[in-house]
């Protein structure tokens, strides 16, 4: 267990108050990735960012059907004299 080594090295009240503030910044630390996180979750999952998202899909499907839609007529048109 990592916490134990810690332990192991405090021998005054001193160490402890050094080992409490680097706790306490270990802690703020790992608080403020979360919040970083949980933000680029939320921009991820916004109103706007899906319409894109659905935009870009929609317009990708779109231009695969025309694709398709082309190909098919050059196959099984009309053959012009």
């Amino acid at each position: 267990m990592m916490l134990s080594g810690s332990l192991k090295r405090i021998k005054t009240l001193q160490d402890l108050r050094t080992e409490k503030l680097r706790l306490r910044y270990e802690s703020m630390r790992a608080e403020d990735a979360l919040n970083d996180s949980l933000f680029a979750i939320e921009r991820m999952f916004s109103i706007f960012n899906l319409m894109q998202k659905a935009g870009t899909s929609f317009q990708y499907a779109f231009n695969m059907a025309t694709s398709i839609s082309s190909f098919f007529g050059r196959i099984f048109g009309k053959k012009r004299k």
